[in-house]
């Protein structure tokens, strides 16, 4: 599982202006928004299929059952103190999640040495995901501004 966390004293001025009743929601809302994008985002970039067969990436992984592909989601925001966190990670469990992720041996005796293919962490080290997260923080609340 990967998280996407923002501290609330990062967006402060702008979050000042929303009424107070509100502002907790609008955070939460708008991270579980990101999540999902993100959790999109990882289909599309770090999965070959039929649908995205020109991928040419050597470490993307290849579709076979579906199994892996269909468990990424995203969660709803959590919210301890000051602190919003949205979760990207599977709705169920996929036996072979970690192996694909991280790389290691497996197989009888573990006798194959599976490469890292990650397809979760390049979501949350992407530059442009991190930017849009912020800026849909943003325009959330300038649109909550506006109403």
């Amino acid at each position: 599982m990967i998280q996407v966390t923002i501290n609330q004293a990062d967006l402060q001025k702008l979050l000042n202006k929303l009424d107070p009743d509100v502002r907790g929601q609008v955070i939460m809302d708008s991270l579980y928004l990101s999540a999902q994008y993100i959790a999109g985002w990882i289909k599309v970039n770090r999965f070959k299929s039929g649908a995205n067969s020109k991928v040419t990436d050597p470490f993307t992984l290849t579709t076979r059952s579906g199994n892996l592909y269909s468990s990424i989601a995203g969660y709803p925001t959590t919210k301890s103190g000051n602190t919003y966190t949205a979760r990207i990670g599977l709705i169920h469990p996929v036996v072979y999640a970690a192996i694909h992720e991280y790389g290691g041996q497996a197989g009888r005796n573990r006798s194959a040495t599976i490469p890292p293919r990650p397809y979760m962490r390049p979501a949350i080290k992407n530059e442009e995901n991190i930017q849009g997260v912020i800026n849909d923080l943003k325009t959330n609340i300038e649109r909550q501004l506006a109403s």
